[in-house]
């Protein structure tokens, strides 16, 4: 709720007073009352701001997720057509965002028979591999855009009967969810807008050279030096996980006009606590202080964990470990990948660094189950590529 309100907060800050903003929050049924009056309250601090909400029951509850972090609420934006059926078009925002610009500025563009406008997602444009469309059946990647900015022709949508198509495919379990069913339903009828309307700070620092193949010069430029929109989209780069990044200094700023700003202090200690076992710092403090290290899962991010180490120095890892046995034997930097039992049985007090993103939870509790405390197991966390790049001038830390 709370990173919510300080989006809608950034909103009418700053959208022109010759608009009337309508603004409508779908609501979890356990959404409490003490929310819905601080929702309310944007009314009374704004003489152009109404409010409405909807309460969206437990519509999705049961989905299968396959973003851990990101709950069912996220498909609420597939009922808007139904839900707003007076309403021709309207712009959705993800909670995680702070809006620095007019927004009043997308009211203005022309949609025509477009189904959604919406800025390009540039991790899906850069790194991801053509089978992961074949995969999902999306013909091209081309108008592949992020969800978390969109200006919806719900008039188009409610015409050619888009909700149905929808809710066909809630149960495909998309990677990428509903963001994936957006994109697949409406391709061929999506207009793409300036990436200045949906900056993501995670993407936005990637290598110019990368960039500018899916944006113009100018179009980087003033993403990075003006946006409408900020978008934290990954999870580190959220303020109120990590300060380190760009945009997080102003994110506090309008944290600190509203009523959670007695929350500071708190927040911060918690602040901490989470950032500190991803950087850098941290990892290299546990594994210098270990006699053997190993890296469980012989993976392209555990080579990228090795080379890391090595970059810093790093010269006590044993070996890699992977629980698929065609791999045992292989080299990698001159580093061999082992069988638990093992190393288990030949390396003395081991600190074991999990590399694997999808199957983490189930090492760390294969290797629990194996006697290994709980302070001699470390789960890497794979970051956006780039991710330093987009940290504040002049903050020393990096991230592994």
């Amino acid at each position: 709720m709370m990173p919510t309100f300080i989006s809608v907060f950034s909103m009418c800050k700053n959208i022109s007073k010759n608009y009337l903003l309508e603004l409508f929050f779908l609501v979890a049924e356990d959404f409490t009352d003490d929310n819905l009056e601080r929702l309310h309250s944007f009314e009374d601090m704004f003489l152009n701001v109404t409010c409405s909400y909807i309460k969206m029951g437990k519509k999705f509850k049961d989905v299968s997720m396959s973003i851990p972090h990101i709950t069912y609420t996220t498909y609420f934006r597939l009922l808007l057509p139904e839900i707003l059926k007076n309403i021709e078009r309207c712009i959705y925002l993800d909670g995680d965002t702070l809006v620095l610009g007019d927004i009043a500025e997308l009211c203005s563009i022309e949609l025509s028979d477009h189904y959604i406008a919406g800025v390009k997602a540039p991790t899906f444009h850069i790194y991801t591999k053509q089978s992961y469309f074949e995969n999902i059946e999306l013909n091209s990647q081309e108008q592949y855009v992020n969800a978390g900015v969109l200006v919806m022709n719900l008039k188009k949508m409610r015409e050619d009967n888009l909700v149905p198509r929808f809710l066909q495919m809630v149960n495909k379990k998309y990677p990428c969810q509903d963001q994936d069913i957006l994109n697949i339903i409406c391709y061929n009828h999506i207009l793409l807008l300036p990436l200045k309307y949906n900056a993501q700070v995670s993407t936005l620092f990637y290598p110019d050279e990368e960039l500018k193949k899916i944006f113009l010069d100018e179009e980087i430029i003033e993403a990075r030096k003006a946006p409408v929109v900020v978008h934290f989209s990954y999870r580190i780069t959220k303020p109120w996980i990590s300060e380190r990044f760009i945009f997080a200094d102003l994110w506090w700023e309008y944290f600190r006009k509203t009523e959670y700003r007695d929350y500071e202090v708190s927040m911060k200690q918690n602040i901490a606590e989470m950032d500190r076992p991803l950087l850098l710092s941290g990892l290299l403090e546990k594994v210098r202080a270990s006699k053997e290290c190993v890296i469980f899962g012989y993976t392209d991010n555990g080579k990228y964990l090795l080379d890391r180490l090595y970059e810093k120095g790093v010269k006590n890892i044993d070996s890699f470990c992977d629980n698929d046995s065609n791999k045992y034997g292989q080299m990698y930097n001159q580093i061999s990948v082992k069988a638990l039992e093992n190393i288990l049985l030949y390396t003395k007090d081991p600190f074991f660094l999990i590399s694997s993103q999808k199957y983490a939870k189930e090492i760390r509790t294969q290797l629990l189950g194996r006697g290994i405390k709980n302070e001699k197991i470390f789960t890497y966390i794979k970051l956006p590529q780039g991710i330093n790049r987009a940290l504040r001038i002049g903050e020393k830390e990096e991230y592994i």
